[in-house]
């Protein structure tokens, strides 16, 4: 059966308490057409200036192409990697702060071992925001362009993070384990975000709509539902969510334990609002 992303008017469009108020019209779009004129789920037009200011991968990747803009042809390491006067630029220019880094651990500034800054340069690669040739970083003319509308460089910059990114990459937890679901929990966040609920919360709900991804996990060192937790901790809110600064979560030794609440920032960039409402 082939779904026109642009007409789902076929579908329930019933909200249902099972599916946490959303109708199978809403479910479908969000997991299959996010941000198509059929979402329910929207990136604002117009941002204020405060706002994306305060976005942390936002501005880290503004960094990078400013960076890159500036080098015109920035040479790589023979290992492909950003040259380290850039990866300690974009870290002291305010960039998401890295655990090892700040507790003294790790003096290191190598791209690789900074996943904020590597995630930075993969979504704004996969954005078509910069591109490599002959081991150079240069700016796309789509980059050049959308650097003169920051709302629409966010956007771009948004979608290829969650729709292109592979989360997965930086952690030991099985690929895909928790899906493509983003969308559904920015709704999740939306709607339940604003009092302060633990991680185990989300996760339970966003299991109820994909129960199959538990079978990912064993009984090896925790049972599985403690193993997706944290899996689902790393992936949605410290290295996603709480790097764009719209979650605030704690992290706690025991994951069951941690909580959440988001911030004023991710309902002033993203509304859920039903076609016609």
């Amino acid at each position: 059966m082939i779904i026109d992303p642009n007409d789902l008017s076929e579908f329930d469009d019933t909200p249902d308490e099972n599916l946490l108020g959303l109708s199978y019209r809403d479910l479908l779009a969000l997991q299959i057409f996010p941000f198509a004129q059929t979402s329910p789920l929207k990136i604002r037009k117009h941002i204020p200036v405060e706002v994306l200011d305060k976005l942390l991968f936002f501005r880290l990747c503004e960094d990078l192409l400013t960076i890159v803009a500036r080098e015109k042809s920035l040479k790589l390491t023979p290992k492909g990697n950003l040259p380290l006067k850039f990866v300690r630029e974009l870290y002291e220019n305010g960039a998401i702060p890295d655990e090892a880094i700040e507790l003294g651990i790790s003096k290191s500034f190598r791209e690789n071992e900074i996943i904020s800054i590597y995630a930075a340069r993969q979504v704004c690669t996969l954005a078509g925001l910069i591109k490599k040739r002959n081991n150079a970083l240069s700016p796309t003319i789509k980059g050049q362009k959308l650097r003169t509308d920051r709302s629409a460089l966010f956007a771009k910059i948004l979608y290829a993070h969650v729709w292109h990114f592979d989360t997965w990459q930086f952690d030991g937890y099985p690929d895909r384990a928790t899906g493509m679901g983003n969308h559904i929990i920015w709704y999740m966040l939306l709607k339940y975000g604003q009092e302060e609920r633990t991680t185990m919360f989300y996760a339970d709900n966003y299991l109820s709509f994909f129960p199959e991804l538990i079978e990912a996990f064993g009984n090896d060192y925790a049972t599985p539902i403690i193993q997706f937790l944290r899996c689902f901790e790393v992936r949605v809110f410290y290295r996603f969510n709480d790097w764009w600064g719209f979650t605030e979560t704690t992290n706690n030794r025991h994951s069951e334990a941690n909580t959440t609440k988001t911030t004023s920032l991710l309902p002033a960039v993203l509304e859920f609002a039903r076609h016609g409402s």
